[in-house]
């Protein structure tokens, strides 16, 4: 059986952390995101600081979405792994 009113509940919602080009503090904290976690996910976006996006989103699954802002460059970085031989 399908239970509307339990779906909408267990739902994975995304909550904003981060918009037009600055992080909402009290979210983060609420989120659990550290300054280290929030620069990272910056990083892995290809940006520097957050006055480069216009939106950043903790998603249900945990991970952050970053939205770049117009006329910013969106340079997504190649993972390079070095290996000692």
């Amino acid at each position: 059986a399908y239970f509307p009113a339990f779906a909408r509940l267990v739902e994975l919602r995304g909550v904003v952390v981060g918009q037009d080009g600055r992080w909402l503090a009290d979210e983060l904290k609420r989120q659990g995101i550290d300054d280290e976690e929030a620069a990272a996910a910056l990083r892995e976006h290809g940006l520097s600081s957050v006055e480069e996006t216009s939106l950043v989103v903790l998603e249900g699954d945990g991970s952050l979405s970053v939205v770049p802002r117009a006329g910013s460059t969106f340079r997504r970085q190649r993972r390079v792994r070095f290996v000692k031989r």
